[in-house]
């Protein structure tokens, strides 16, 4: 039984020392990230990878980044795009960030892929920042898939982000259209001002101080949305939810129908209202608002 264990350990032994030493031929022959690397890279210490300032004609910008953290700030300090990457360690300059101006297009793609290895050890994380001059963009376009993300200050017509997961602040950002598509993460916004809004969420967690003044559009799988509508109420509101809680609110002026459609669930309608069967009308009912709820909870309220 003894001969048993001790070849049972052995075995075991010789397999992790087999698991090593593949990890260090392959960090050897292909230069990439693996546990020694981590170690001797020593995470944690900022360092400047590249900067660069753009004098050029921008009206799109596109940002594709990976993990870490991107922040994009508009200020009249600038009159030109200056754009800094750093990393938390040493990264191998293959993985440096793709910096490329086409037809008036700024865009910006992260190569460091993180890769996770022995014990979960990860290679440095990388971080971008972009100061942009004090003007209207026709487009920006963010892709994301981890980390934190930071946005304030811009006016752009078209906003469209597009987060895996993550943490996003969005601050004092106007625009004409705004499109969310999160597939998880938290997303939090103040001081936003759009003209149409629509947010596409499979779950996670946004909370909006904003002011929508046309048209707001939300389809949720599951998760929780909380919309504080500011100094005006949108014209045209309609949420479509399969699961998770949504709670809204408005401001006094409102004048507003909501119409609620549900296979189960609940709707909270928390304000002065006459109501015939699913239909909920605030004042005069001018404006048209739709509820479609498969599972879940909605709140609406006013705040009179």
């Amino acid at each position: 039984m003894k001969t048993k264990t001790s070849a049972g350990i052995s075995i075991i032994l010789w397999s992790i020392i087999l698991v090593v030493a593949i990890m260090l031929f392959s960090s050897l022959s292909t230069n990439n990230f693996t546990f020694f690397t981590g170690i001797i890279n020593n995470p944690g210490d900022r360092q400047l990878l590249q900067e660069k300032t753009i004098s050029d004609e921008i009206t799109d910008i596109q940002i594709n980044w990976v993990s870490g953290g991107v922040k994009i700030r508009q200020s009249d300090d600038f009159n030109y795009i200056y754009v800094k990457e750093y990393a938390l360690g040493n990264l191998d300059q293959s993985k440096w960030a793709t910096i490329n101006i086409i037809n008036n297009q700024l865009v910006i793609e992260s190569l460091n892929q993180t890769s996770w290895n022995l014990f979960f050890w990860q290679s440095p994380i990388s971080y971008l920042e972009v100061f942009l001059p004090e003007q209207l963009y026709n487009r920006v376009v963010l892709k994301l898939t981890s980390g934190n993300y930071e946005f304030d200050g811009l006016e752009v017509t078209n906003l469209d982000l597009n987060a895996t997961s993550g943490n996003l602040v969005i601050k004092n950002v106007e625009t004409t259209n705004t499109r969310l598509n999160i597939t998880s993460g938290n997303i939090n916004a103040s001081g936003l001002i759009a003209d149409d809004m629509d947010i596409i969420m499979t779950s996670g967690n946004v909370t909006l101080n904003a002011t929508v003044k046309e048209k707001f559009y939300s389809k949720i799988t599951s998760g929780l949305l909380t919309a504080n509508f500011k100094e005006l109420a949108p014209t045209a509101l309609d949420v479509d939810m399969t699961a998770g809680r949504v709670e809204v609110k408005l401001v006094e002026s409102a004048d507003f129908e909501a119409i609620v459609s549900k296979v189960s669930g609940s709707f909270n309608a928390d304000f002065t209202h006459t109501r015939d069967g699913d239909r909920y009308v605030y004042r005069n009912g001018q404006d048209r608002y739709t509820f479609k709820i498969t599972s879940g909870s909605i709140k609406l309220i006013v705040n009179d």
